[in-house]
């Protein structure tokens, strides 16, 4: 769409704004874009020390782990009723 814009449109186009706006105006647009997207770069870079300082004060060191013994749990005793009186167990009804 915008790939057979080539410099002599460009110029036409910055003309054409230049005379809707005034030079004055156009110059201090762009001084602002500037100012702006220095102090954007600025920030992300001021915050990336903080994060990894922040990250590091909070990981603790690790821990000698204690491992306690589990006592066994029985199984439960198998249920023989379904086969005595020939019902099988129904499969559970499906959800959609």
């Amino acid at each position: 769409m915008f790939g057979d814009i080539g410099v002599p449109e460009l110029l036409i186009i910055l003309a054409i704004v230049v005379l809707l706006f005034g030079v004055g105006r156009v110059g201090r647009l762009g001084k602002d874009l500037g100012t702006s997207i220095k102090e954007f770069r600025k920030a992300v870079n001021d915050d990336k020390p903080e994060a990894t300082m922040t990250q590091a004060t909070t990981i603790a060191p690790p821990q000698q782990q204690v491992q306690v013994p589990m006592a066994p749990v029985p199984l439960p005793a198998p249920d023989h009723t379904a086969a005595a009186t020939n019902d099988a167990p129904k499969p559970p009804p499906a959800v959609f």
